[in-house]
């Protein structure tokens, strides 16, 4: 049986590439209010396709915005880091732990 999601998680995660560039541009910059639209919006629609973990890191970030609190720049790492390993996942035979900066870049 097909998975009926199956493309579009592989939207989603096409997507994440470019969330994962854009993240990281606006990391750089410390433009926070932009960073809010992308991490709200992945808050909701990770879980969704099966990357809980994503939504979780996101949530985090996207609810300490909400509060006016300061964002952590260990939460911003670590969502950094699950996208980058759901846009790059190891090879089977040689499991690795992501860094944030990681990603192939197709520019």
């Amino acid at each position: 049986m097909t998975d009926p999601l199956a493309a579009l998680r592989s939207l989603f995660v096409e997507r994440c590439r470019d969330d994962l560039r854009e993240l990281r541009r606006l990391r750089d910059q410390a433009d926070t209010d932009a960073v809010c639209g992308i991490v709200h919006r992945l808050a909701g629609a990770a879980g969704s396709f099966g990357f809980p973990d994503i939504s979780r890191a996101a949530l985090v970030i996207d609810q300490r915005m909400r509060d006016g609190r300061e964002i952590s720049g260990v939460d911003v790492e670590r969502l950094l880091a699950l996208l980058v390993e759901v846009t790059n996942p190891p090879d089977a035979g040689s499991p690795r732990k992501a860094n944030s900066d990681d990603v192939t870049s197709q520019d």
